[in-house]
């Protein structure tokens, strides 16, 4: 049965009809047949008060008492000692192993199928003395003595792969590669990095699912009563590994998702192999970084980390940090026949720059809404190429802070630049041939006012094209190449 929300996973269900009835206590002063009670000793029953001798008064010399007083207190001032002592090293304890709570913080929709025990971990028999720095901080994977292994297999045929880590002490890293193997399953590897055995047991790596059809890992600690210690934490490095198919054309992954926390992303050369119907990486505090995606739809996310690489979608492309840059190469296709594409790149003081370009499935057409965004960074697009009779609505905003956008000679429609305390400057290209190969000439019109310019550039008086291009910034240049 699944695990509900906050349980200890490796609690045993236990039956709830074979309860046990308690014995009662037999009642003061009986005692059983056959029971060994002690008997008074022969004789001792006849005396009475009228045989008993005389007591006999011993006196004790001052000397005596007081050696006596002496010895009970030190009696007493030892056992207090030891007492005191007891409690210091159980609270210490408690400190160190006790303070962690029996709550795994598991999402309610997640069922546990299966988790790894202490004995299915594979050891590393390799270790060396840690080195780390006596500062209560997160420490890099080299810093940790011990290394064990766990492999999980996950079917290609499921409708979701996912990922998900929660808890203090799930954090590491998560890269995604590709195998020189064939085969209908993905391979997660899971190394844990730790000093403590014990640390590393109260934490689960599961086989998890949510509703039919979705399988992935999970990584689960508890959380911390008291703050743990440098040498209580763990790092978890997990490896996906998408098969190669057997025919030689791109594997088909309908569904990928990531949710870790405090985990950079690191993403290998996919896109000539693998093509993903809907890519989800979500991050925190951390990097991601692609060497290449193909997907139709690809939402990337993170905070208080950069987010690089080369990205070429369809449909929907949405990239979003926080106080970090967004560097990026993108490629975006169109079915002029569909919906338009969709690029949102936003970002908090952090610069976003972006090469983009602008692809049709019939070669000319179609339509492509491009948001750009962030504060107290650089804004800069550069459109590298875009389809002939294409309809491109760009929408770009920063604060104080330089704005550049340069278009593709193809682009016509209309542009607005605005900014504030400074000036704002359009720059035509010379001697720009007609994308058509007609001979047409591009006529571009404008009115410029302090801190704006407003106008349209179109290759023929008759064009019908339906662009616009809004570019915004605060307190510093706003640029735009024609």
């Amino acid at each position: 049965m699944a695990q509900t929300q906050g349980q200890n996973p490796r609690d045993v269900k236990q039956s709830q009809t074979n309860q046990s009835v308690p014995v009662q206590p037999p009642l003061y002063g009986s005692y059983q047949s056959g029971s060994s009670v002690p008997r008074p000793y022969p004789g001792a029953a006849q005396s009475s008060a009228a045989t008993q001798a005389p007591a006999i008064v011993h006196n004790e010399s001052p000397a005596m008492r007081f050696s006596k007083a002496f010895i009970v207190a030190v009696a007493i001032w030892i056992l207090i000692t030891g007492l005191v002592q007891s409690m210091v090293i159980t609270a210490h304890r408690h400190h160190r192993y006790g303070g962690v709570s029996t709550h795994y913080p598991i999402p309610s929709d997640v069922f546990l199928d299966r988790c790894i025990t202490s004995e299915e971990w594979s050891r590393d028999l390799s270790s060396h003395i840690a080195d780390f720095p006596s500062l209560d901080a997160y420490l890099p994977p080299s810093a940790f003595p011990y290394t064990s292994k766990t492999t999980f297999s996950l079917p290609l045929s499921s409708d979701v792969l996912f990922l998900l880590s929660r808890g203090p002490l799930s954090s590491g890293s998560v890269d995604i590669v590709t195998s020189s193997e064939e085969g209908e399953a993905v391979k997660v590897d899971v190394v844990v990095k730790y000093f403590r055995e014990h640390v590393r047991d109260i934490s689960n790596v599961c086989l998890v699912s949510r509703k039919d059809g979705e399988i992935g890992i999970g990584i689960f600690s508890p959380e911390w009563a008291n703050h743990h210690r440098i040498e209580d934490q763990l790092y978890f490095e997990v490896v996906v590994s998408l098969p190669r198919t057997s025919n030689g054309k791109p594997l088909l992954i309908n569904r990928f998702e990531t949710d870790v926390l405090n985990t950079p992303h690191r993403i290998g050369d996919l896109s000539k192999s693998v093509i993903f119907q809907s890519i989800d990486l979500k991050g925190s505090n951390a990097p991601i970084y692609a060497k290449s995606i193909r997907a139709h739809n690809a939402n990337i996310h993170t905070s208080n980390g950069p987010i690089q690489g080369i990205f070429n979608t369809s449909h929907s492309l949405v990239l979003e940090t926080s106080n970090s840059p967004i560097r990026v190469q993108i490629g975006m296709t169109n079915d002029k026949d569909g919906p338009a594409s969709e690029v949102t790149l936003h970002s908090t003081n952090g610069a976003v720059e972006s090469d983009i370009s602008l692809m049709s499935t019939s070669k000319k057409g179609g339509t492509f809404n491009v948001k750009s965004r962030t504060s107290n960074g650089p804004l800069r697009v550069n459109f590298l190429a875009s389809p002939i009779d294409s309809t491109l609505h760009l929408n770009g905003k920063t604060s104080n802070n330089v704005a550049e956008i340069s278009l593709d000679t193809s682009y016509e429609g209309k542009f607005l630049l605005k900014t504030s305390n400074h000036a704002a400057t359009l720059r035509k290209r010379r001697d720009v041939e007609d994308p058509r190969g007609q001979e047409r000439k591009r006529t571009v019109n404008y009115k410029s006012t302090r801190g704006t310019i407003v106008g349209d550039v179109h290759w023929s008086n008759d064009s019908k094209a339906e662009g616009t291009v809004r570019v915004v910034t605060s307190n510093s240049p706003v640029v735009l190449d024609l």
